[in-house]
């Protein structure tokens, strides 16, 4: 993916307008328009708040491959457990937005439902 496909994605992952995009980025909404759609590239200090502000490399924006659907390993890894087993695949999507803390503390409960 492109830097601008990759931009576009993390904002729309996250249900962000391009204006509030823009307010971690430091720029207007016009800016992250212009990014998303190829005109201009981010310069670096807006890319770094964009990877601070979602934990991640600013290599993962700029790189051609595809950002990870859960950047936390952890999360990710727990959020695969969820997805893996079929009577607990309806948590799947309603991870999008937990916490590793959060999704530890929810397949720990399902669990312990499961042996009872």
């Amino acid at each position: 993916m492109s830097i601008s496909d990759n931009i576009k994605e993390l904002r729309t992952r996250y249900n962000l307008t391009q204006s509030e995009l823009g307010e971690i980025a430091g720029v207007t909404d016009k800016a992250v328009s212009t990014w998303e759609n190829g005109t201009a590239e981010p310069r670096t200090g807006a890319l770094e708040k964009i990877a601070a502000h979602f934990g991640i490399r600013k290599s993962d924006i700029i790189s051609d491959d595809e950002i990870p659907y859960f950047i936390d390993p952890e999360t990710a890894d727990i959020v695969q457990a969820l997805h893996d087993r079929p009577e607990l695949k309806v948590m799947f999507d309603a991870t999008r937005k937990a916490s590793p803390e959060d999704l530890e503390i929810a397949l720990m409960i399902l669990n312990r439902g499961k042996s009872e």
